[in-house]
Protein backbone atom coordinates (compact mmCIF):
# COMPACT_ATOMS: atom_id res chain seq x y z
CA UNK A 1 0.00 0.00 0.00
CA UNK A 2 3.04 2.78 4.15
CA UNK A 3 2.91 2.01 5.68
CA UNK A 4 1.33 2.20 4.92
CA UNK A 5 5.55 -1.57 4.76
CA UNK A 6 4.74 -4.77 2.82
CA UNK A 7 6.80 -6.10 -0.02
CA UNK A 8 4.92 -4.46 -2.82
CA UNK A 9 4.60 -1.50 -4.60
CA UNK A 10 1.38 -0.08 -3.87
CA UNK A 11 -0.76 2.54 -5.99
CA UNK A 12 0.63 6.27 -5.95
CA UNK A 13 3.87 5.41 -4.52
CA UNK A 14 6.42 8.27 -3.92
CA UNK A 15 8.24 8.75 -6.97
CA UNK A 16 11.99 9.06 -5.01
CA UNK A 17 12.98 6.33 -7.53
CA UNK A 18 13.36 8.16 -10.54
CA UNK A 19 17.13 9.47 -10.88
CA UNK A 20 18.34 13.25 -11.37
CA UNK A 21 19.55 14.26 -15.22
CA UNK A 22 20.43 16.59 -17.11
CA UNK A 23 18.07 17.61 -19.32
CA UNK A 24 19.56 20.32 -20.97
CA UNK A 25 22.35 18.41 -23.30
CA UNK A 26 20.16 15.35 -23.85
CA UNK A 27 22.36 12.33 -24.82
CA UNK A 28 21.66 11.61 -28.66
CA UNK A 29 19.99 7.94 -28.31
CA UNK A 30 20.44 5.66 -31.58
CA UNK A 31 17.80 5.85 -33.84
CA UNK A 32 17.11 1.83 -33.21
CA UNK A 33 17.12 2.34 -29.53
CA UNK A 34 14.53 5.60 -29.78
CA UNK A 35 10.94 4.98 -27.83
CA UNK A 36 7.85 6.10 -30.08
CA UNK A 37 6.08 8.13 -27.27
CA UNK A 38 3.31 10.18 -27.52
CA UNK A 39 4.23 13.73 -27.25
CA UNK A 40 2.79 14.68 -23.64
CA UNK A 41 5.03 12.15 -22.27
CA UNK A 42 7.64 13.47 -19.44
CA UNK A 43 11.06 14.30 -20.30
CA UNK A 44 11.91 12.98 -16.92
CA UNK A 45 10.16 9.93 -16.57
CA UNK A 46 11.18 8.88 -19.85
CA UNK A 47 15.16 9.51 -19.41
CA UNK A 48 14.76 7.02 -16.17
CA UNK A 49 12.99 4.46 -18.00
CA UNK A 50 15.74 4.46 -20.81
CA UNK A 51 18.25 4.50 -17.75
CA UNK A 52 16.48 1.32 -16.67
CA UNK A 53 16.29 0.09 -20.18
CA UNK A 54 19.99 0.59 -20.78
CA UNK A 55 20.93 -0.90 -17.52
CA UNK A 56 19.02 -4.19 -17.89
CA UNK A 57 16.94 -3.82 -15.14
CA UNK A 58 13.82 -4.85 -17.18
CA UNK A 59 13.20 -8.57 -17.76
CA UNK A 60 9.32 -7.75 -18.51
CA UNK A 61 8.17 -6.22 -21.91
CA UNK A 62 8.41 -2.85 -22.01
CA UNK A 63 6.34 -2.18 -25.47
CA UNK A 64 3.39 -0.72 -23.14
CA UNK A 65 5.38 2.17 -21.42
CA UNK A 66 4.02 5.64 -22.49
CA UNK A 67 5.72 7.95 -20.97
CA UNK A 68 4.25 8.72 -18.02
CA UNK A 69 4.96 8.36 -14.21
CA UNK A 70 2.24 5.99 -13.80
CA UNK A 71 3.52 4.27 -17.07
CA UNK A 72 6.59 3.82 -15.12
CA UNK A 73 4.96 2.92 -11.72
CA UNK A 74 3.31 0.42 -13.34
CA UNK A 75 6.18 -1.03 -15.62
CA UNK A 76 8.49 -1.26 -12.29
CA UNK A 77 5.67 -2.37 -10.51
CA UNK A 78 5.61 -5.59 -13.23
CA UNK A 79 8.88 -6.02 -12.68
CA UNK A 80 8.95 -6.48 -8.79
CA UNK A 81 6.28 -8.82 -9.07
CA UNK A 82 8.26 -11.12 -12.22
CA UNK A 83 11.51 -10.59 -10.18
CA UNK A 84 9.68 -11.56 -6.90
CA UNK A 85 7.79 -15.56 -8.78
CA UNK A 86 11.10 -15.92 -10.43
CA UNK A 87 12.85 -16.38 -6.86
CA UNK A 88 9.69 -18.54 -5.66
CA UNK A 89 9.89 -20.59 -9.35
CA UNK A 90 13.14 -21.09 -8.56
CA UNK A 91 13.57 -22.43 -5.02
CA UNK A 92 13.10 -26.08 -3.78
CA UNK A 93 9.66 -27.68 -3.67
CA UNK A 94 9.79 -27.39 0.63
CA UNK A 95 10.85 -23.71 0.57
CA UNK A 96 9.05 -22.30 -1.48
CA UNK A 97 5.75 -21.67 0.70
CA UNK A 98 8.19 -20.11 3.22
CA UNK A 99 9.53 -17.18 0.54
CA UNK A 100 6.23 -16.36 -0.78
CA UNK A 101 4.63 -15.99 3.08
CA UNK A 102 8.11 -13.71 4.18
CA UNK A 103 7.27 -11.72 0.63
CA UNK A 104 3.39 -11.04 1.17
CA UNK A 105 4.32 -10.00 5.06
CA UNK A 106 7.30 -8.01 4.79
CA UNK A 107 8.32 -7.20 7.86
CA UNK A 108 5.08 -8.18 9.68
CA UNK A 109 6.15 -11.35 9.48
CA UNK A 110 7.80 -12.61 12.73
CA UNK A 111 10.26 -14.71 14.52
CA UNK A 112 7.49 -16.65 15.51
CA UNK A 113 6.25 -17.35 12.47
CA UNK A 114 9.31 -18.52 11.07
CA UNK A 115 10.27 -20.95 13.97
CA UNK A 116 6.58 -22.49 13.57
CA UNK A 117 7.47 -22.73 9.60
CA UNK A 118 11.37 -23.94 9.55
CA UNK A 119 9.43 -26.62 12.11
CA UNK A 120 7.40 -27.75 9.39
CA UNK A 121 9.37 -28.08 6.61
CA UNK A 122 11.86 -29.50 8.52
CA UNK A 123 9.93 -31.11 11.84
CA UNK A 124 12.13 -32.17 15.09
CA UNK A 125 13.76 -35.36 14.95
CA UNK A 126 12.00 -37.77 17.31
CA UNK A 127 12.85 -41.37 17.50
CA UNK A 128 9.07 -43.34 17.73
CA UNK A 129 10.58 -46.95 18.40
CA UNK A 130 11.50 -45.75 21.84
CA UNK A 131 8.76 -46.19 24.27
CA UNK A 132 9.67 -42.78 26.36
CA UNK A 133 9.55 -40.51 23.15
CA UNK A 134 6.67 -41.97 21.64
CA UNK A 135 4.45 -41.85 24.95
CA UNK A 136 5.56 -38.49 25.15
CA UNK A 137 4.30 -37.39 21.88
CA UNK A 138 1.16 -39.16 22.19
CA UNK A 139 0.13 -37.60 25.57
CA UNK A 140 1.22 -33.90 23.91
CA UNK A 141 -0.98 -35.04 20.36
CA UNK A 142 -3.70 -35.67 22.73
CA UNK A 143 -3.55 -32.85 24.61
CA UNK A 144 -3.84 -30.96 21.25
CA UNK A 145 -6.98 -32.76 20.42
CA UNK A 146 -8.62 -31.84 23.45
CA UNK A 147 -8.31 -35.23 25.45
CA UNK A 148 -8.54 -34.87 29.43
CA UNK A 149 -5.79 -36.28 31.59
CA UNK A 150 -8.08 -39.06 32.51
CA UNK A 151 -8.71 -40.08 28.81
CA UNK A 152 -5.11 -39.67 27.79
CA UNK A 153 -4.16 -42.37 30.23
CA UNK A 154 -6.55 -44.84 29.20
CA UNK A 155 -5.42 -44.67 25.59
CA UNK A 156 -1.63 -44.92 26.62
CA UNK A 157 -2.15 -47.87 28.90
CA UNK A 158 -4.82 -49.58 25.84
CA UNK A 159 -1.89 -49.40 23.69
CA UNK A 160 0.97 -50.33 25.62
CA UNK A 161 -1.15 -53.27 26.80
CA UNK A 162 -1.71 -54.10 23.13
CA UNK A 163 1.81 -53.06 22.34
CA UNK A 164 0.96 -50.33 19.50
CA UNK A 165 2.18 -47.25 21.22
CA UNK A 166 4.74 -46.94 18.52
CA UNK A 167 2.52 -47.58 15.50
CA UNK A 168 0.35 -45.16 16.76
CA UNK A 169 2.73 -42.27 17.42
CA UNK A 170 3.92 -42.75 14.13
CA UNK A 171 0.45 -42.48 12.53
CA UNK A 172 -0.31 -39.41 14.13
CA UNK A 173 2.62 -37.70 13.84
CA UNK A 174 2.23 -38.11 9.83
CA UNK A 175 -1.04 -36.98 9.84
CA UNK A 176 0.37 -33.76 12.59
CA UNK A 177 2.82 -33.05 9.49
CA UNK A 178 0.73 -33.57 6.69
CA UNK A 179 -1.73 -30.89 8.55
CA UNK A 180 1.29 -28.41 8.86
CA UNK A 181 2.13 -28.19 5.75
CA UNK A 182 -1.63 -27.55 4.47
CA UNK A 183 -1.44 -24.94 7.68
CA UNK A 184 1.42 -22.93 6.02
CA UNK A 185 0.01 -22.87 2.15
CA UNK A 186 -3.42 -21.80 3.90
CA UNK A 187 -1.30 -19.03 5.66
CA UNK A 188 0.29 -18.37 2.09
CA UNK A 189 -3.32 -17.57 0.95
CA UNK A 190 -4.33 -15.88 3.48
CA UNK A 191 -1.74 -13.48 2.95
CA UNK A 192 -2.64 -13.15 -0.55
CA UNK A 193 -5.96 -12.65 0.26
CA UNK A 194 -5.15 -9.76 2.62
CA UNK A 195 -2.33 -8.03 0.52
CA UNK A 196 -5.09 -7.91 -2.24
CA UNK A 197 -7.64 -6.63 -0.01
CA UNK A 198 -5.32 -3.59 1.29
CA UNK A 199 -4.07 -2.92 -2.43
CA UNK A 200 -8.33 -2.58 -3.64
CA UNK A 201 -9.17 -0.41 -0.42
CA UNK A 202 -6.17 1.56 -1.30
CA UNK A 203 -7.15 1.77 -4.83
CA UNK A 204 -10.87 2.86 -3.82
CA UNK A 205 -9.52 5.16 -1.48
CA UNK A 206 -7.08 7.09 -4.18
CA UNK A 207 -10.43 6.82 -6.65
CA UNK A 208 -12.51 8.59 -3.77
CA UNK A 209 -9.72 10.87 -3.10
CA UNK A 210 -9.61 12.03 -6.63
CA UNK A 211 -12.94 12.37 -7.21
CA UNK A 212 -13.26 14.44 -4.08
CA UNK A 213 -10.70 16.92 -5.87
CA UNK A 214 -12.26 17.24 -8.86
CA UNK A 215 -15.89 18.26 -7.21
CA UNK A 216 -14.61 20.75 -4.70
CA UNK A 217 -15.13 24.23 -6.15
CA UNK A 218 -11.41 25.52 -6.49
CA UNK A 219 -9.71 26.60 -9.19
CA UNK A 220 -8.24 24.15 -11.70
CA UNK A 221 -4.38 25.34 -10.76
CA UNK A 222 -5.46 24.29 -7.28
CA UNK A 223 -6.82 21.03 -7.92
CA UNK A 224 -3.62 20.07 -10.40
CA UNK A 225 -1.41 21.28 -7.33
CA UNK A 226 -2.62 18.91 -5.14
CA UNK A 227 -3.25 16.01 -7.08
CA UNK A 228 0.67 16.50 -8.00
CA UNK A 229 1.62 16.60 -4.53
CA UNK A 230 -0.03 13.64 -3.62
CA UNK A 231 0.45 11.64 -6.43
CA UNK A 232 4.46 12.19 -6.61
CA UNK A 233 5.30 11.43 -2.73
CA UNK A 234 5.91 14.90 -2.30
CA UNK A 235 2.97 15.28 0.59
CA UNK A 236 4.60 11.92 2.60
CA UNK A 237 8.31 13.34 1.71
CA UNK A 238 7.19 16.87 3.73
CA UNK A 239 5.27 15.25 6.31
CA UNK A 240 8.11 13.25 7.07
CA UNK A 241 10.15 16.04 7.12
CA UNK A 242 7.97 17.84 9.31
CA UNK A 243 8.37 14.85 11.75
CA UNK A 244 12.04 15.46 12.08
CA UNK A 245 11.68 19.06 12.94
CA UNK A 246 10.29 19.68 16.43
CA UNK A 247 9.15 23.64 15.34
CA UNK A 248 7.70 21.90 11.88
CA UNK A 249 5.53 19.81 14.31
CA UNK A 250 5.06 21.89 17.09
CA UNK A 251 3.18 23.89 14.01
CA UNK A 252 1.00 21.18 12.51
CA UNK A 253 0.18 19.88 15.81
CA UNK A 254 -1.25 23.26 16.56
CA UNK A 255 -3.07 22.72 12.96
CA UNK A 256 -4.60 19.35 13.44
CA UNK A 257 -5.99 20.45 16.75
CA UNK A 258 -8.89 22.07 15.09
CA UNK A 259 -9.88 19.30 13.42
CA UNK A 260 -13.49 17.52 14.45
CA UNK A 261 -15.68 15.20 13.24
CA UNK A 262 -17.00 17.39 10.89
CA UNK A 263 -13.49 18.12 9.29
CA UNK A 264 -11.29 21.00 9.85
CA UNK A 265 -12.57 24.09 11.70
CA UNK A 266 -10.36 26.25 9.73
CA UNK A 267 -12.14 29.99 11.36
CA UNK A 268 -10.78 28.59 14.43
CA UNK A 269 -7.64 28.04 13.07
CA UNK A 270 -7.29 30.90 11.61
CA UNK A 271 -8.34 33.02 14.65
CA UNK A 272 -5.78 31.19 16.65
CA UNK A 273 -2.79 31.87 14.74
CA UNK A 274 -3.35 35.46 14.47
CA UNK A 275 -0.42 36.98 15.21
CA UNK A 276 -0.39 40.92 17.34
CA UNK A 277 1.20 42.31 13.95
CA UNK A 278 -1.89 40.74 11.81
CA UNK A 279 -4.35 41.57 13.82
CA UNK A 280 -2.98 45.40 13.90
CA UNK A 281 -3.34 45.51 9.78
CA UNK A 282 -7.11 44.01 10.27
CA UNK A 283 -7.97 46.73 12.72
CA UNK A 284 -6.69 49.43 10.51
CA UNK A 285 -8.88 48.30 7.57
CA UNK A 286 -11.61 47.99 9.61
CA UNK A 287 -10.84 51.49 10.84
CA UNK A 288 -10.48 52.79 7.14
CA UNK A 289 -13.69 51.07 5.48
CA UNK A 290 -15.69 51.21 8.56
CA UNK A 291 -16.79 48.44 10.82
CA UNK A 292 -19.71 47.01 8.50
CA UNK A 293 -17.98 46.78 5.67
CA UNK A 294 -16.34 43.69 7.23
CA UNK A 295 -18.72 41.59 7.14
CA UNK A 296 -21.09 43.36 4.36
CA UNK A 297 -18.28 42.90 1.59
CA UNK A 298 -18.77 46.41 0.84
CA UNK A 299 -17.87 46.76 -2.91
CA UNK A 300 -15.34 49.37 -4.49
CA UNK A 301 -16.25 52.29 -6.49
CA UNK A 302 -15.37 49.83 -9.20
CA UNK A 303 -17.27 47.20 -7.90
CA UNK A 304 -15.17 44.98 -6.81
CA UNK A 305 -15.49 43.28 -3.77
CA UNK A 306 -13.65 43.70 -0.70
CA UNK A 307 -14.12 40.61 2.25
CA UNK A 308 -11.40 41.19 5.36
CA UNK A 309 -13.05 39.05 7.71
CA UNK A 310 -10.10 36.82 7.62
Amino acid sequence: MESKDSVQFKPNMSMDFLPEFDLDEPEIIEEDEQVDLPENADPNVVAAFEYYRDNNFFSVSTDDFDGTPEGLQTLLTNQWQHSQQSLINNAPDFAKPLIELVQLKGSNFTEDELVEALNIIKPPTLDLKDEAQAESYLRASYSKEGMTEEEIEEEIEELKYKDKLTKAAERALKVEQKLNKTSLIDKVEQAKVQQANEMKDAQEFVAKFQQTINELPWQAETKQAIQEEFQTGKFKQKLETIFQSPKDLADLVAFVQHYGSNGFNLTAYQKAAFSPTVKKVRDTYKNYWGNTAITSNKKQSNGQEFDFDF
